[in-house]
């Protein structure tokens, strides 16, 4: 077994609840697709949405670059339409240069009506000329995952062995 892996559980009992369905158009998920870029270098976002609704919906997306503790821009927006239970998945490209400010950003995925965010999602990244100042090391997973096995540093051999 790996470590921290849950290796029994005993329930004495369990209560199912049911959830109000989204009101609109819903976001799954919202990717980076590098968790790491140096200044000037251009990523992008994926983007997943569905509508859960009987009945086309239309709503305002915004891609939202969030910094520190009160740096928040919109670096995208657009008007997305999507018809009854159907799903998208869009690609935001994003450029940065070499005045970018570094380190930790959030970048949030909202569907908008009017100013009220009905839905959102976010995930992490870094920017910053190099890797090891931000402790992203080439790892072979997009997150730690305790229920992996230790990484292994086979794939980091030209490093220790210089």
């Amino acid at each position: 077994m790996p470590p921290n892996s849950l290796r029994w559980v005993r329930l004495d009992w369990i209560k199912l609840e049911k959830i109000d369905l989204s009101p609109s158009i819903t976001v799954r998920y919202v990717r980076p697709d590098k968790l790491w870029l140096r200044p000037g270098m251009e990523t992008g976002f994926a983007v997943g949405l569905e509508n859960f609704t009987q009945r086309a919906q239309s709503r305002t997306l915004s891609i939202v670059l969030e910094r520190g503790f009160a740096e928040r821009r919109v670096v995208h927006s657009e008007i997305v339409e999507l018809p009854p239970g159907a799903a998208k998945r869009l690609h935001i490209p994003w450029k940065t240069d070499q005045d970018t400010p570094l380190y930790g950003y959030k970048v949030a995925a909202e569907i908008r009506q009017g100013e009220t965010v009905e839905s959102t999602a976010h995930d992490y990244f870094q920017v910053h000329p190099d890797n090891y100042t931000v402790h992203i090391m080439g790892s072979n997973t997009r997150s730690v995952d305790p229920f992996r096995f230790p990484e292994s540093y086979k794939n980091h051999m030209e490093i220790f062995a210089s």
